[in-house]
């Protein structure tokens, strides 16, 4: 399951709302997994699930996997604090048109009311992608939603773009020692 999560949290393109996504659906099924484990159902855990098929004489040490889960649960849970307490920001970034106007910071609230009654941004924010649809915004009528989306969408929800930028960079650095040598 964590390499699982690894990988879809790395790749090109991914914006900190993909990633809040897969982050929230992994913790929802770390709980489930700690409640069936505390059950004996390791229906998600079929290599557990086929030891104890095999050697129903040994009881699986389910209270060690409890222990472990537990403390995985609670690792996420630090981490990823962060990510939590800027849940509002997140998706007021990956759909502004459903985002509370009353909730939403009031820098945002008089811009968001126009954004979210305009029939034509509705229509072009379903084929596109976030970045295309915040680029096309009028600066001048949604000024603050666009710096939003510019703050949220240059997050480093990975080291996957930072790593990627400095393997270029030393890449270009040995071009450019070639050259004077």
């Amino acid at each position: 399951m964590l390499n699982s999560l690894n990988l879809q949290l790395q790749g090109q393109g991914k914006l900190i709302c993909d990633m809040y996504s897969h982050i929230k659906a992994f913790e929802v099924k770390l709980a489930l997994l700690l409640e069936q484990v505390k059950k004996h159902n390791f229906i998600h855990l079929p290599a557990t699930q086929n030891l104890s098929a095999e050697n129903p004489a040994v009881p699986f040490p389910a209270e060690k996997c409890v222990e472990a889960l537990e403390m995985l649960k609670a690792e996420f849970g630090v981490r990823f604090r962060q990510l939590h307490v800027n849940a509002k920001e997140i998706r007021l970034f990956q759909n502004p048109f459903v985002a509370d106007i009353d909730e939403a910071q009031p820098s945002y609230q008089f811009e968001l009311s126009e954004l979210q009654n305009c029939d034509v941004l509705k229509d072009a924010f379903k084929p596109n992608s976030l970045i295309d649809f915040y680029a096309a915004l009028p600066n001048d009528t949604y000024p603050n939603i666009k710096k939003h989306a510019m703050k949220m969408s240059t997050l480093f929800g990975s080291t996957y773009i930072c790593e990627q930028t400095f393997s270029h960079m030393k890449h270009e650095h040995k071009n450019f020692e070639r050259l004077l040598i």
